[in-house]
């Protein structure tokens, strides 16, 4: 299994067109797939920002394309933190300001 790390979204355009085209696909064929127009498509792979997150799971599931989401600096084991860490508190090594994401 090949993995494609996504470090920005201005990589995702050319990744969708990418596997699109590995299984084979024209636009057209990979819209009727998902139930969609080709226009439809056409706009998620030049701007994937302006899509759903749904939507973009189910064309990566169409493409047969599998999500993992790592953290670079996570415990080594899987859990360690979410199995030591009570939840009202934040992971060791963090700040508690650093807990909440601000968008």
């Amino acid at each position: 299994m090949q993995h494609y790390p996504l470090q920005t979204l201005d990589q995702l355009p050319e990744l969708l067109r990418a596997f699109r085209k590995l299984r084979g696909l024209t636009q057209a064929e990979a819209a009727e797939k998902l139930g969609v127009t080709q226009q439809v498509l056409s706009s998620v792979e030049r701007d994937p920002r302006k899509t759903s997150v749904g939507r973009l799971y189910k064309l990566l599931s169409a493409l047969n394309v599998s999500i993992t989401l790592s953290c670079a600096d996570a415990p080594s084991e899987q859990g360690e933190v979410a199995a030591n860490t009570p939840a009202n508190q934040a992971a060791p090594g963090t700040d508690s300001a650093d807990s909440e994401v601000q968008w």
